[in-house]
């Protein structure tokens, strides 16, 4: 008899201790996930925002050398400019993804 008391009273104390656990575990990993959405939405926004201007900064850089030259040659211009920066971003980001 003292020994299925005994049990009894370590199953409650057990189950009682993981369901704790459980919780806390669990708001601690909502609250990362949240924060980690949030930062996820506000990079995504940042980079809409961020492609919409270069875009129409190159627009307009278009417009203004196609006043210069040819309208063509203004758009091999500005596409080898913006494939130079990407290159060089790209070549800047490699080092950092081997570690």
């Amino acid at each position: 008899m003292s020994k299925d008391f005994l049990n009894a009273i370590l199953k409650k104390i057990s189950s009682t201790f993981l369901s704790e656990a459980r919780e806390a575990v669990g708001g601690y990993v909502k609250e990362k996930i949240k924060q980690v959405l949030k930062t996820i939405a506000v990079a995504v926004a940042a980079i809409v925002f961020l492609s919409t201007g270069v875009i129409f900064v190159c627009v307009g850089l278009i417009r203004y050398l196609s006043l210069i030259v040819p309208s063509w040659l203004a758009w091999i211009f500005v596409g080898i400019i913006v494939a130079m920066i990407g290159l060089l971003l790209l070549l800047v980001s490699l080092p950092s993804l081997k570690t």
